[in-house]
């Protein structure tokens, strides 16, 4: 399997076959970030256009051999980061409506805990486990993908994911938050190993 940094070499080269490889790879995630973000698709769309465009516009600075994925992050991070602080959007700290409809599903199949207890217990999380939760378990994402990210070792994104489902379960259960509803299901929430 070819590297992204190859891809990137390639595409600098001038090989669009290597760009439509970085998208496939890339755009899913980004998008996922972009809609936990921003809590809307077309705006998400707008953004993941951006990043692939400054990818296109940017790509004679990017150094060859340098890890291609954080420079890819950090483009996405400012055009977001540009996003909210020219006030277009405002930022949303729960994860969008769908996602948040599958996981109320999975974890509370009964009426006894609605969706809006999930939502309050993921938005109690502390944010460091709330974010590595998000990817983890919405997007899917591995956590050497979301240690590499965030900067911190695979150990450390394993014990921030095992922090956050603990509470998360405590809190559906209602150990931890007031009024949260009885979760019979709570085994569906992944283990960290």
């Amino acid at each position: 399997m070819i590297s992204d940094e190859e891809l990137m070499a390639a595409y600098v080269d001038g090989r669009r076959a290597a760009f439509d490889e970085l998208y496939r790879r890339y755009a899913p995630s980004l998008r996922a970030m972009f809609v936990r973000a921003l809590s809307c698709r077309a705006d998400a769309s707008d953004l993941l256009q951006g990043v692939f465009l400054n990818l296109h516009r940017f790509r004679a600075s990017y150094r060859r051999g340098s890890a291609f994925r954080p420079w890819l992050v950090s483009i996405a991070r400012n055009l977001l980061r540009d996003r909210v602080r020219h006030g277009q959007r405002r930022p949303e700290v729960l994860v969008e409506h769908e996602v948040l409809a599958r996981f109320a599903e999975v974890e509370a199949p009964n009426p006894s805990c609605p969706r809006e207890h999930v939502r309050a217990a993921l938005a109690a999380l502390r944010p460091g486990a709330r974010h590595v939760v998000e990817r983890h378990w919405f997007a899917g994402e591995p956590f050497e993908r979301i240690a590499a990210d965030l900067g911190i070792s695979t150990v450390a994104a394993r014990l921030r994911a095992h922090r956050g489902y603990t509470e998360l379960r405590a809190a559906l259960r209602g150990d931890a938050a007031p009024g949260v509803a009885s979760v019979s299901n709570r085994s569906r929430l992944p283990a960290v190993a």
